[in-house]
């Protein structure tokens, strides 16, 4: 793989964020589970993955993480797509723009990160086709397969402008001590705003004086010199109804 061209604009978007595999997941474990959380307010409100609420006991937090870590082509195929493809448009459309306002811009890259799914060659021709219809006219779509461990600070900042990803405490685990020795604050990494502990657990760490700022703000302002973070609502990354406007 070559490195990022000032004259490409790229971005790469997990798969799991273009399609709700969270409420696949519940389908596969138990359609029972999957319809109450899909007809209940707190999991398109939430800021916690509480499956046991969501399901109102029918699935453990245990029993989901398992089935997710284990997700394939059959999670795939019962899940639907979520809220974030409507932003894809804006996003492509901001940076197709900058080749008006940076005439160096030639082209916009779109890349889906498929991983940890195993996708033939006419199932990733239909996943470009059908991402594409979600771009700005003239945006490419590909299809990479790049696990989580070599999605490094260093290779983020030489190969894709933006990153969309879901779950940030996974990455940021993986990779804290390189992004303090690589720093990319021009590099823009989107995920869910997501508290890794019950809420309830984390009132006695909030700082003195700090108990009425949001803990995903205070996320992205203490990495700003290191990454342009942005935490999104959950719901962002949750399956898109067409009722929903907000």
């Amino acid at each position: 793989m070559s490195g990022k061209s000032d004259t490409v604009k790229t971005l790469l978007v997990e798969l799991d964020c273009l399609l709700d595999t969270r409420l696949g997941t519940l389908e596969r474990l138990s359609p029972a589970a999957a319809n109450m959380t899909f007809n209940g307010k707190a999991y398109f409100d939430r800021d916690y993955d509480d499956w046991e609420r969501f399901t109102d006991g029918l699935v453990s937090r245990d029993a989901f993480m398992k089935a997710y870590t284990e997700r394939d082509i059959e999670t795939l195929a019962l899940s639907r797509p979520t809220r974030f493809l409507r932003s894809l448009k804006d996003i492509t459309g901001g940076l197709e723009s900058q080749k008006i306002d940076l005439p160096d811009v030639e082209h916009v890259r779109v890349a889906v990160n498929v991983h940890p799914y195993q996708l033939n060659d006419k199932e990733k021709e239909t996943l470009t086709t059908l991402v594409y219809g979600y771009c700005d006219v003239g945006t490419e779509v590909v299809v990479k397969d790049i696990p989580i461990q070599k999605l490094t600070p260093s290779a983020i900042g030489d190969y894709w402008d933006g990153v969309v990803l879901y779950d940030f405490d996974q990455w940021f685990k993986l990779h804290v001590d390189a992004l303090n020795r690589t720093l990319i604050p021009r590099n823009s990494m989107l995920t869910a705003a997501l508290y890794v502990k019950h809420p309830d657990q984390l009132k006695e760490e909030i700082p003195e004086g700090m108990e009425g700022v949001s803990a995903f703000a205070l996320t992205e302002l203490s990495l700003v010199e290191r990454l342009g973070l942005e935490m999104l609502k959950a719901r962002e990354f949750s399956i898109w109804l067409p009722d929903q406007r907000a």
